[in-house]
């Protein structure tokens, strides 16, 4: 088994060429961490045997935090990094997004074991 740091470098890459350009051949790639796999190429997660589509800006935010495991990021750090500085978007967004991508990864997503909140500062994932 894979670990998730480093696998996603490439994700996204291979998902823009799959996404943007015709005829371009691209391995496929994927995240792997506890039960779950992420297809970037094909804009899934696996999980428990359970198949559900992401969004893009799910796939940028969870290739985001597995680049980064452990690594703790704030709120407005994470619009600046996976939103981009001219997104009008507010922290609540990023809160929008961390629930939806617990409710396709966690087990229990009320108790979460990879998309961990720290309390009073924002989120880190663990693998």
């Amino acid at each position: 088994q894979s670990s998730a740091g480093g696998d996603c470098e490439g994700l996204h890459a291979s998902a823009d060429a799959q996404h943007g350009q015709t005829g371009v051949e691209s391995a496929p790639r994927e995240l792997r961490f506890g039960d779950v796999v992420v297809d970037a190429a094909g804009y899934t997660l696996t999980r428990a045997g359970e198949t559900t589509e992401l969004s893009r800006r799910e796939l940028e935010l969870l290739c985001f935090f597995a680049e980064h495991p452990g690594q703790v990021f704030r709120r407005d750090e994470l619009l600046d990094r996976v939103w981009g500085r001219d997104s009008a978007s507010g922290p609540r967004t990023v809160d929008t997004h961390v629930l939806k991508l617990r409710k396709r990864i966690e087990a229990d997503p009320e108790a979460p074991a990879h998309l961990v909140t720290v309390r009073n500062v924002g989120y880190k994932f663990l693998s």
